[in-house]
């Protein structure tokens, strides 16, 4: 059980740093997508990476020779997963607290 809590916290936070990057980079404007009200942040995270890389908002990328760390460029998600890359974003130090209220809320577009 404290492993599935513990996915939905990382699952939450990726939400709050790829729809904040997102929003900064101008690329949120092409994601539409609608969740319930009720829906987990960790739902909704899911529910982003699905939408963006579905639709080609953004791409999983290898990561590059010589590089070992992951890292997210423009529209590219560089690193084993896309979860590792997400996760990178982690070092833009305010960027959770850049996505407006009603995209935490899961109403996007």
């Amino acid at each position: 059980m404290a492993l599935h809590s513990e996915t939905r916290d990382e699952d939450a936070r990726r939400y709050q740093l790829l729809s904040a990057y997102l929003l900064l980079t101008g690329l949120m404007r092409r994601v539409r997508m609608t969740l319930p009200p009720d829906a987990s942040a960790a739902l909704r995270y899911r529910a982003l990476r699905d939408c963006v890389l579905s639709n080609g908002i953004m791409r999983h990328m290898e990561l590059p020779a010589g590089e070992n760390m992951p890292f997210v460029v423009g529209k590219e998600l560089y690193g084993e997963r896309v979860e590792d890359a997400v996760d990178s974003l982690e070092a833009w130090s305010d960027l959770h607290f850049a996505a407006p209220q009603s995209w935490r809320d899961g109403r996007m577009g």
